[in-house]
């Protein structure tokens, strides 16, 4: 039997991905609506609710991916959710913030990690052009790949740029 990917959409960035044999947690934003403060201090933030139940959204998942550490990508209430010994992938830029809020398997992927037939490639991107692309600091892409499944680019907050169209000609990400 051929094993499915599925990709749920939660709320924001917040995805649960099932590929090649895994549950992967992406950009986990997890807090209830309205009940933090966005980035710039404007709103309150998530404005939506969860899409689904949060045992749902936290029961057996395997990993956390996360593509940069901005609010609309990863809250503080994560720590409440998810176990600390949870396995933590995160561009290394975040790897000291994610360890301070108490998780201790934490890795940060430089440009690959394999967990079993998974490989996880980091794309280095940038939010946006000069200064502000500075403000905003780092945030990473990532290709999923593994025999015998389509590979998956999620882009995450990246602009537009040359290291964004050479992945995407290196890795023949699905486009449907």
């Amino acid at each position: 039997m051929e094993e499915k990917v599925t990709i749920r959409l939660i709320r924001n960035a917040t995805l649960r991905i099932r590929y090649a044999g895994k549950e992967i947690l992406l950009d986990p934003m997890l807090a209830e609506k309205g009940t933090l403060q966005s980035a710039l201090g404007v709103y309150k933030t998530p404005r939506v609710h969860l899409t689904m139940p949060m045992n749902e959204i936290t029961n057996g998942v395997d990993m956390v991916l996360l593509t940069h550490n901005h609010i609309d990508h990863y809250d503080p209430t994560v720590k409440q959710h998810l176990p600390q010994d949870i396995l933590f992938l995160t561009q290394p830029q975040d790897k000291g913030n994610i360890m301070q809020d108490g998780f201790t398997n934490v890795e940060s992927i430089e440009t690959d990690k394999t967990i079993g037939v998974l490989t996880i490639h980091r794309i280095q991107g940038h939010h946006g052009f000069g200064q502000i692309g500075e403000m905003m600091g780092p945030v990473s892409g990532y290709v999923l790949t593994a025999h015998g499944f389509p590979t998956i680019y999620i882009m995450s907050d990246c602009k537009w740029e040359e290291c964004i169209r050479q992945a995407i000609e290196q890795f023949f990400p699905i486009t449907s």
